[in-house]
């Protein structure tokens, strides 16, 4: 059984880098080379390093721009963040992230939370799968043609979020250029700036109030960017802030500083590593995950939707029949259920219609 305080901070972990479902989205400077996707940043290689801006952009870009300038590619991640306050309570969230590409497209990905949570998703020659930690995996069609994609980037975005968190107090020093995995590289020191920058659009949700009024304490890391297409090769950042926890109240919980905190100020320490194991041709290719692993029927699985089909509480959506093979028609107890009803209803009717015959 998960521990609450294990429990509160996991749930924590997520709101904290990528705020909370439905609220307006923090929108800093870089936010618009992000957006463009495959196109990244156009990088400038003497302005790596000198000029910050520049340099969180190069180091903020998506998962697509990465693959794109890399190809083939092994990927780990590795992140610890410990929340306390007033040095008491402190809970730890451990998250460890792997990425497999080859060269023809495919990719294996997986993000896991301690012991306790997990996601794995593979997209190998044209087919989803798709599986929370300790479930067996879905294969399927994508619903949508970026879904892939998209899945990827929601397990790649870490040092993402945690730069959207610091962005004001990072300050950047270049160190020269070396080979890195066979590329010319730029190597970069991020240090705590000595006096903060305006951040960018400040975020309008008052569950993430107290994002604006963070206080670093502590910042420093070494980044190898690659000097042609500005994606990070290696990243290790360890930072330590402090914040005011917001009060309590319906929306306190939502905000990624839950009411356990109580109140006074909290402090977080973050110590973060993103390395490019693997670079081309030595990188094998991504299979498909093992038949055992792979659920021959999604009526199996546990989640809300599956399990009502499960238990006939609802019939097979058309749009799952054509993108889940191994899975046609309507639920058989359903069917069943259907068909004992329709057959008390004309025993209802009969009697009833004997009744009016039989009647003086």
């Amino acid at each position: 059984m998960t521990s609450p305080a294990l429990g509160v901070l996991t749930i924590a972990l997520p709101l904290l880098v990528g705020g909370c479902k439905g609220d307006p989205p923090r929108v800093p400077r870089r936010a618009r080379a992000q957006r463009r996707g495959d196109a990244g940043v156009k990088v400038s290689p003497e302005k790596l390093g000198v000029d910050a801006d520049h340099t969180l952009d190069a180091l903020t870009q998506g998962y697509a721009r990465l693959r794109a300038a890399l190809g083939a590619h092994e990927l780990s991640m590795t992140s610890t963040l410990s929340a306390s306050l007033d040095k008491k309570q402190t809970r730890t969230v451990k998250q460890t992230v792997r990425i497999h590409a080859d060269n023809k497209g495919n990719f294996a990905a997986s993000k896991n939370t301690h012991r306790q949570y997990g996601f794995e998703v593979r997209w190998v020659e044209g087919w989803l799968y798709v599986g929370r930690r300790y479930n067996r995996m879905v294969k399927r069609r994508p619903q949508r043609r970026d879904e892939p994609r998209r899945l990827v980037e929601r397990i790649y975005g870490l040092l993402p979020a945690y730069l959207d968190l610091l962005e004001p107090f990072v300050a950047v020093k270049r160190l020269g250029s070396r080979d890195h995995l066979g590329r010319r590289v730029v190597e970069v020191a991020l240090s705590l700036a000595a006096k903060p920058r305006p951040p960018g659009e400040p975020d309008r949700a008052p569950a993430r109030k107290w994002r604006r009024k963070i206080s670093v304490e502590k910042l420093e890391g070494r980044a190898l960017i690659d000097g042609s297409s500005g994606v990070p090769l290696r990243v290790d950042l360890q930072a330590v802030w402090t914040f005011v926890p917001p009060k309590s109240g319906s929306r306190a919980y939502a905000s990624g500083i839950p009411d356990a905190f109580g109140s006074g100020l909290g402090r977080m320490t973050l110590v973060f590593a993103q390395h490019i194991d693997k670079l081309g041709s030595g990188v094998a290719l991504v299979d498909p995950p093992p038949a055992t692993r792979v659920a021959r029927d999604i009526r199996r699985l546990r989640l809300e939707a599956e399990r009502q089909i499960a238990v006939g509480e609802r019939d097979m959506p058309k749009h799952w029949q054509r993108v889940f093979p191994n899975v046609d028609g309507p639920h058989p107890k359903r069917a069943r259920a259907k068909k004992t009803t329709k057959t008390k209803k004309k025993k209802k009717k009969n009697k009833k219609t004997e009744k009016t015959k039989t009647a003086p």
